[in-house]
């Protein structure tokens, strides 16, 4: 279903959910839907649904990937990129401003940001507010959120909803999220994550928009 906005909020939001799993550090049932290709699957509907397009042959690729490298060759790949030496820091607070002008937000302003809206990260995640795997998901929920205002007719919410959600997207992610998929594809030895990362790219770019 479109929206009055044009975006079709809901597989927006469903999309952005996807990305999210795919950029956190990998649960076992992560390397299960990738292997039976359910995840890339969802997907491909998901931004097929909303216009963002995903390079060719990547349903399969990410099946074939995923049973030729095993639960741990995944854990093992997330943790190189993201977590060890970091090529690729997945914190927002983790790029330098450029030109001397602030492009990110600070840890505490994204929480802010998520608190104003009733959500808080959980204990559990062990990630920081401002990690791309957190940021995504929040982004989707306000893309869903303000979908489920329309369709009932509310439209102070829908309005607060949208505002939140393209300066969520803008301000929030748009900064540096690029910087962060060209890192991911200048080191990645497997398709996921550059996959992942240059698709919530566009993803961004397609929900900073009003309409």
């Amino acid at each position: 279903m479109t929206s009055a906005t044009g975006i079709n909020l809901a597989a927006a939001g469903d999309l952005a959910v996807l990305l999210s799993r795919g950029l956190a550090y990998p649960a076992p049932e992560l390397h299960g839907d990738l292997t039976r290709g359910e995840f890339g699957k969802a997907l491909s509907a998901a931004a097929d649904a909303c216009g963002v397009p995903l390079q060719s042959g990547l349903v399969d690729g990410l099946a074939v990937e995923a049973a030729r490298v095993g639960y741990v060759g995944l854990q093992g790949e997330h943790t190189r990129l993201f977590a060890r030496t970091v090529p690729c820091p997945p914190n927002a607070s983790a790029y330098e401003p450029k030109d001397g002008l602030r492009t990110t937000r600070s840890v505490g302003e994204v929480s802010a940001f998520y608190e104003a809206f009733g959500f808080q990260v959980s204990p559990g995640a062990h990630e920081l507010a401002d990690h791309i795997s957190v940021e995504l998901e929040f982004l989707g929920v306000l893309a869903v959120k303000e979908e489920y205002a329309r369709q009932r007719g509310w439209r102070g919410r829908m309005a607060v909803c949208r505002d939140a959600r393209t300066k969520f997207a803008a301000e929030y992610l748009a900064p540096w999220i690029g910087q962060l998929a060209a890192r991911v594809e200048k080191h990645a030895g497997l398709i996921l994550y550059p996959a992942t990362a240059s698709t919530a790219t566009r993803l961004v770019s397609l929900l900073e928009r009003p309409d």
